[in-house]
């Protein structure tokens, strides 16, 4: 980049820094050098007379370095008659920049080592000498590293180790209150400064401050603490889940111990950090203790926290109604008024049942003693079973009320509920009873002309059928 300057014949009121073609190397002043550009040519001698080139830049460091812009300059000046065309340069073997102009200012405040070659040209096509000059740049200032630990007990070992770096110019000195990798002091408890300061070749410093504290002897034993999921409100999980011990502690962690009892088994031993982790996937109850030791012996107190976890729904076991197929959607009937129990029982084997009964879909409630038989037509009596950790079972009894049979049979020699016997005639007047004796009562059945052992095979048999056919017209449709 070039900032062309305004034109100037008069006097040139900068001094060069850098050499003036055909004058530095002789050692003449620059105003001798302006004195020769006013000789006027020879009216009819042709021009041959190269013009000079004046460059000028800030003066840099002891180093070489320019630690900002070099502001660098140059001024051609003709001695031959004609005039200044122009000023060419290139940087660092780039392509090459003609300013047409006899005065030019180049930038050349970038980062590093440069070299510039630069030369000017009159009108009568006379160049001047080629010059190059090597240009050094640091802009950035060095920079320190000093130690991450900043804190040690009394007595402790501490080294301090600090480094400077300068990817430019380089470092030329970086010097700090204490040696690098010597001891720090950590006789005292509190707090302590060491200074480090750094200077690269351009001539930039920086400073840096590094704080340590030194704390009494470390009595306090770790803290530490079992993290888990949020414990629900029924205090029972209702799904598997992992669990970590974290301690901490100003002199560090040296192990985090654990050991689980109860529906999961297991125990660790963690070196060197401060966290242990393991998983519980167990329904039951568990025990966790644990504990840690600091980095320098001190033991916390053992600590022991519950977990309980219940992954598994309730159950619902009916005894009445028999179910030979819970599967079946209707698969027994049931006369209209019949008397049906209704018995189950709602079983948990590890948070224990909360609520067990009849619901109409909404909060469940004691259950009758036996089975609505009141209405015709397909009934549903659904049971649900809620444990305390909120796992829910829901069945239900698919059953069908049938109109009751026809009339009462009347037994031979028996009479209806109105006095007919069983041919439909009035039924005779009974004989008065005779007293009798225990032992008499076997004859006295004996006398109304009905054997006694018939009878009691005959009522044992209709038992027996009665029980087959309510079993057989059972059913149970469950869902969960």
């Amino acid at each position: 980049m070039t900032r062309p300057l305004p034109r100037h014949r008069g006097r040139l009121k900068r001094a060069p820094i850098f050499a003036v073609a055909g004058v530095a190397a002789i050692g003449l002043a620059v105003p001798a050098v302006i004195a020769a550009a006013a000789v006027a040519a020879e009216p009819g001698v042709p021009d041959t007379t190269p013009p000079l080139l004046n460059t000028s830049i800030y003066a840099p460091s002891e180093s070489g370095w320019h630690h900002g812009d070099p502001n660098y300059r140059a001024h051609a000046i003709e001695r031959g008659g004609s005039e200044v065309d122009s000023i060419s340069y290139s940087i660092d073997g780039g392509p090459v920049v003609i300013e047409h102009d006899d005065r030019i200012a180049i930038d050349m405040s970038a980062e590093g080592v440069h070299e510039i070659e630069i030369w000017t040209l009159d009108t009568a096509g006379n160049e001047s000498f080629h010059q190059r000059h090597t240009v050094k740049v640091d802009t950035v200032a060095p920079t320190i590293t000093l130690p991450a630990v900043t804190e040690f007990a009394v007595g402790e070992k501490a080294v301090f180790t600090y480094s400077c770096d300068d990817p430019t110019s380089g470092v030329k000195s970086c010097d700090a209150d204490v040696p690098n990798k010597e001891n720090l002091s950590t006789i005292t408890p509190g707090e302590y400064l060491v200074r480090v300061v750094a200077t690269d070749a351009a001539g930039h410093e920086t400073n840096a401050e590094y704080r340590y504290t030194v704390i009494a002897s470390d009595a306090t034993p770790p803290a530490v603490e079992l993290r888990l999921a949020p414990e629900p409100a029924s205090g029972w999980y209702r799904s598997y889940l992992g669990a970590a011990v974290v301690a901490s502690d100003p002199s560090g962690i040296a192990s985090v111990h654990y050991a689980a009892d109860g529906a999961v088994s297991t125990n660790g031993d963690v070196v060197g950090e401060p966290e242990a982790t393991f998983d519980l996937t167990a329904d039951g109850v568990t025990d966790i203790t644990y504990w840690a030791i600091d980095g320098v012996g001190n033991q916390s107190e053992h600590r022991t926290s519950t977990v309980r976890i219940d992954t598994v729904v309730p159950r619902i076991d009916i005894a009445s109604p028999a179910l030979s197929n819970p599967l079946a959607e209707s698969e027994f009937e049931v006369e209209q008024g019949e008397v049906v129990p209704l018995e189950f029982e709602c079983i948990d084997a590890h948070s224990g049942i909360e609520s067990c009964g009849v619901t109409d879909n909404g909060p469940a409630f004691a259950a009758p003693s036996a089975l609505p038989t009141d209405e015709l037509g397909e009934q549903r009596v659904k049971i649900v079973a809620r444990d305390n950790a909120g796992n829910v079972t829901k069945t239900q009894i698919v059953y069908t009320v049938v109109e009751a049979s026809g009339e009462t049979p009347v037994e031979p020699g028996g009479t209806d509920g109105e006095g007919h016997d069983g041919a439909g005639e009035p039924a005779a007047p009974a004989a008065p009873a005779s007293p009798t004796s225990a032992g008499d009562r076997g004859s006295a059945l004996a006398d109304t002309g009905f054997p006694l052992m018939p009878a009691l095979m005959l009522a044992g048999g209709l038992v027996v059928a009665g029980g087959l056919g309510l079993t057989a017209r059972s059913a149970l449709r469950s869902k969960r």
